[in-house]
């Protein structure tokens, strides 16, 4: 049960040839001549570019292309100024979003239930009364040591008059 190939398959796998040797051969294309042969083609020594020196700018320059150079000198320094200002203002805006993120979060809730901003204010008021207390207990400590001084110092008789002076509040 052998087809047979038809044809124009045949046909076909003839007029193909056989495949290119080289690259840009084509079955049934003609060879062209390459447009310019490297063969003939002079090129420049490149050690001797290197020793050569470039001529140095006419001393008579056009009044027109000087002024278009001032000007542009001038553009690229305003450029060249905008730039640096643009990057102050990222740098600045980049500190700015990152003090929002923070106080952004101060307003989260803790896990007791209030929010970050209220119990750093909370925070602030214990720190204040302690310090208060601090101070208070300090002064306290040293009328004690006062009184333990002249207690110790009234030998003499057996009566002492002890006076307090309240500096704390009512």
């Amino acid at each position: 049960m052998d087809r047979q190939v038809s044809n124009n398959k045949r046909q076909r796998e003839a007029a193909m040839g056989d495949w290119p040797k080289m690259p840009g051969q084509f079955p049934g294309a003609r060879s062209v001549p390459p447009l310019v042969q490297t063969s003939r083609v002079q090129w420049p020594d490149v050690r001797l570019a290197e020793n050569i020196s470039k001529a140095p700018a006419s001393p008579t320059a056009n009044p027109e292309v000087e002024e278009f150079r001032k000007w542009r000198s001038g553009i690229d320094k305003s450029l060249g100024d905008i730039h640096l200002k643009l990057d102050h203002l990222l740098s600045e805006t980049q500190e700015f979003r990152a003090m929002e993120a923070h106080y952004k979060n101060l307003q989260e809730n803790t896990p007791m239930g209030t929010n970050l901003s209220n119990s750093c204010h909370r925070l602030d008021l214990h720190q204040q009364t302690i310090v208060e207390t601090v101070q208070k207990l300090e002064t306290t400590m040293k009328q004690v040591d006062d009184l333990t001084h002249e207690v110790t110092h009234l030998k003499d008789g057996s009566e002492f008059t002890v006076s307090f002076r309240s500096s704390g509040r009512k």
